[in-house]
């Protein structure tokens, strides 16, 4: 989930709580749901900026040899 998607959910969100048609009960719920996004986002940003530091690690197979190993 990009940035500007999660911006766009929370005006969403925050939409949503204007309405009348949410109860006082309805709100908790929706910002506990809404938290958990933001952190599970955090978590996979993060998650994958680890990955790539790691697969940046390993050592590159040159061309030549991936060749001759796929003949």
């Amino acid at each position: 989930m990009t940035e500007e998607e999660r911006i766009s959910l929370e005006q969403q969100l925050n939409e949503l709580l204007t309405r009348s048609e949410w109860t006082a009960a309805d709100a908790p719920l929706i910002e506990q749901l809404l938290h958990t996004l933001q952190t599970v986002s955090a978590e996979n940003k993060r998650l994958r900026t680890a990955l790539l530091k790691v697969n940046a690690q390993q050592p590159k197979m040159s061309s030549r040899l991936r060749d001759a190993l796929y003949e």
